[in-house]
């Protein structure tokens, strides 16, 4: 019988940023394997869940809160947003990246030069959390490659006024813009 299969992790919390990974799944002639990406999730098994769906007639993804455990699935957005022109299984590598700020959840999907974006919505319900992947129903095998979860550097604005640099003119003037003559431009 199929079963979930669920890796968080260890000590990996995101907020606001990407997650990349690429991922393919070997055709063992089952419509139905699925592969997940989840993020944002807490200790009770709360958060979302990024979901893509191999199946004869094509590729699906749909985007998902997680609830009681990992128990409960409830779709944000469309459910089974078909994307073409991926394959999924040998040597062919798909990459799913996820970009996180706010509220805001970006779903990307691309294969060489196919790209496709799955999802852009927002939703507040949780903030921060762990990541991991997973999946379910596989007859065959499921690879996860170059997993990598990136949080925005701060900005660190260290910019300081010098009064060595300008001398300011208080003297009612007027900014203007004349050309230079010489064919440079104006000043």
């Amino acid at each position: 019988s199929a079963q979930y299969q669920t890796a968080l992790m260890n000590n990996k919390q995101i907020t606001d940023g990407e997650i990349d990974t690429d991922f393919s799944l070997v055709d063992a002639g089952y419509n139905n394997q699925y592969i997940f990406v989840y993020f944002r999730m807490d200790n009770n098994g709360n958060g979302y869940a990024m979901r893509i769906r191999r199946y004869t007639s094509g590729a699906y993804g749909t985007l998902y809160k997680v609830t009681n455990n990992y128990s409960t699935y409830t779709a944000i957005g469309s459910v089974d947003q078909q994307f073409n022109g991926f394959a999924f299984s040998g040597a062919n590598k798909n990459t799913l990246k996820i970009t996180l700020q706010g509220t805001i959840v970006n779903v990307v999907i691309s294969n060489g030069p196919n790209q496709y974006n799955l999802f852009y919505t927002t939703d507040g319900a949780y903030a921060s959390g762990s990541v991991g992947i997973g999946t379910y129903g596989l007859l065959g095998a499921a690879y996860f490659d170059n997993i990598a979860v990136s949080t925005p550097s701060p900005i660190n604005d260290t910019f300081t006024p010098s009064q060595s640099l300008f001398t300011p003119r208080i003297d009612g003037g007027a900014w203007t813009m004349a050309y230079d003559g010489t064919g440079n431009g104006y000043v």
